[in-house]
């Protein structure tokens, strides 16, 4: 079975006409699965070309993450990270002070995650970011 092919559009965004030339509008940028008609928006050219590149590689080469973050990359703009993740922690507490222990933390398909790439910031469950759970 062979791969859906993708591409980039924009919408152009000329925005407003004052009278003499258009004003900058917002552009739309997107990507469309040539297969399906399916189309995917992005806040900007450069997350939707992040996620296009991430489409259209071999699927062995499109993560570079091989400790914790194994297989896990954002599903809206491609990014291997890093991301937030809701965590249980083990806090030792006395009635003086409180101490977290780094080393003892877990999360599950099911904990809260973010995408830190600062033009996309997607938000949803550690599965989305997952290869089984990816949305995109």
């Amino acid at each position: 079975m062979s791969r859906p092919r993708w591409y980039y559009e924009s919408d152009g965004g000329l925005g407003d006409w004052t009278g003499t030339s258009f004003t900058s509008g917002p552009k739309t940028h997107y990507l469309i699965c040539e297969d399906t008609g399916e189309r995917i928006d992005y806040p900007s050219k450069r997350v939707a070309m992040k996620a296009l590149a991430v489409l259209i590689k071999e699927p062995d080469m499109a993560n570079p993450n091989q400790n914790i973050l194994s297989g896990m990359s954002c599903p809206k703009c491609g990014s291997p990270g890093p991301f937030e993740i809701a965590a249980l922690v083990v806090v030792s507490v006395s009635d003086d002070e409180s101490e977290v222990k780094p080393q003892d933390h877990e999360w599950h398909d099911d904990s809260p995650a973010k995408c830190l790439e600062p033009e996309c910031e997607f938000t949803g469950k550690v599965l989305n970011f997952s290869e089984e759970g990816r949305t995109v």
